[in-house]
């Protein structure tokens, strides 16, 4: 099976900005997991026998999609103890605003379209792993922890990550050192992309899908 992450990403002037704090980050505190990912709002996580096969089905399901405009919010996303990148704190840019609900309809869409081609297996990240109710009955259904429904809208958080932090001291002095208001306000996701997701984590563009203006 291939695994493969279906994300939103970001205009080009917000990645700028992300790429250019990730390369602060590589200088001042070495190399940190994701940390060369490009910059992206993850969507979904899955297997399928055949990665074309994914990518024939979201050409279908985002043939209509409208470009998702969000708000930047003015306070960090951060997962302390992210069980789910080995430990570490995960940091990123927090997405607020209305429209995150456009994201989670979206996400339903793609996740009720790609489930099948998974046949039930699970990604190796979320397997022996102890999480709330919630997310392990996300994982049993879809393979994925963070699928919203109508019985928990908020189980998948929309936002950018920079890295996960191996060590809580480096996410907290990064904090200090970068200005946050430079991100604060209007942002645009113009494209939906698919990456392949290899042995060692990192992931490998396959498909960038742009959306209707």
């Amino acid at each position: 099976m291939e695994a493969y992450l279906v994300s939103l990403t970001p205009d080009n002037g917000l990645r700028t900005k992300i790429v250019e704090d990730k390369l602060m980050i590589f200088e001042k505190f070495g190399n940190q997991k994701f940390l060369l990912d490009e910059p992206h709002s993850s969507i979904y996580i899955g297997l399928s026998k055949n990665i074309k096969e994914v990518e024939t089905k979201l050409k279908e399901i985002i043939l209509k999609q409208k470009i998702i405009e969000v708000e930047i919010a003015r306070e960090w996303q951060e997962f302390k103890n992210d069980k789910l990148a080995g430990g570490g704190t995960t940091l990123g840019l927090k997405v607020i605003g209305e429209n995150r609900k456009k994201i989670i309809s979206l996400q339903k869409k793609i996740v009720n379209s790609l489930n099948e081609l998974r046949n039930g297996e699970i990604h190796p990240r979320f397997k022996n792993v102890q999480l709330l109710d919630s997310f392990m009955e996300s994982i049993e259904r879809y393979g994925y922890p963070f699928v919203s429904s109508k019985k928990i809208e908020d189980i998948l958080i929309p936002h950018i990550s920079f890295c996960c932090f191996a060590l809580q001291g480096d996410a907290e002095e990064f904090k200090k050192l970068n200005n946050l208001k430079k991100y604060v306000g209007p942002a645009i996701f113009p494209k939906i992309s698919l990456y392949k997701i290899n042995t060692d984590d990192s992931i490998t563009l396959v498909s960038d899908f742009s959306l209707q203006q």
